[in-house]
């Protein structure tokens, strides 16, 4: 989070932080939420409950919500036996 705080000025890069677990209330939180707010980052989360305290710190519309993929799982599980069907005729 630190190389995020102390990103050079100018054109810099766009910048997000993948937020997987939800981090309590206190000086861990705010140091974060800081840096990402300094370093005018987006935020992506597990879920919503993660989600929700970033919005302190980065304006809403760039906190989105991405599930941990458990709908691509199935697709691939589905495909997989699809292939594995394919071979055996």
């Amino acid at each position: 989070m630190a190389a995020i705080a102390a990103g050079g000025g100018g054109t810099a890069p766009a910048r997000g932080f993948h937020s997987h677990s939800y981090i309590g209330a206190g000086l861990s939180r705010w140091m974060a939420g800081e840096a990402l707010r300094r370093a005018d980052a987006s935020v992506i989360a597990a879920c919503r409950f993660v989600a929700e305290p970033w919005t302190k710190f980065v304006p809403p519309e760039r906190v989105k919500v991405i599930y941990n993929g458990v709908r691509a799982c199935a697709n691939r599980r589905a495909a997989e036996r699809r292939a594995a069907d394919r071979l055996h005729r």
